[in-house]
């Protein structure tokens, strides 16, 4: 049931890839998610929790002022012909730019968080799988 809310919102963000309440919506999700796994083995689910693209979502969403946070950045266009029509002409307009959610870390790395939280979703399924 869990997974079917994770992936709709998902795939609600892949329509609407500049919204960062629907990137939180989605990291929110996968945090809650995560509660459902049952204990098992509590160090084999604890590697899951703390690496990767799950570990950056799940800080995400503890809201931890250190954590990593969501900012809308404008940032240059590598690949023209991978963009939808919207950002094409966005990014013509703004000299080859485009505006992208992004991860943000106080350290001052950034992500794109659609490829991230895809990651963290695939994550999750791995986890779950794995519980069972």
């Amino acid at each position: 049931m869990v997974l079917i809310a994770v992936d709709e919102a998902l795939a609600t963000l892949e329509r609407s890839p500049l919204s960062r309440k629907r990137a939180m919506l989605l990291a929110l999700l996968i945090d809650r998610a995560i509660d459902e796994v049952p204990a098992g083995d509590p160090l084999a689910r604890c590697r899951h929790l703390v690496r990767g693209a799950l570990g950056e979502v799940l800080r995400l969403a503890a809201l931890h002022e250190q954590g990593p946070r969501l900012v809308l950045d404008t940032v240059p266009v590598e690949d023209p012909e991978s963009l939808s029509e919207a950002d094409y002409m966005v990014s013509v307009y703004c000299g080859g730019m485009a505006p992208r959610v992004r991860f943000a870390w106080p350290d001052g790395r950034r992500e794109d968080a659609l490829p991230l939280l895809r990651s963290a979703a695939a994550a999750l399924r791995a986890v779950l799988a794995e519980s069972r």
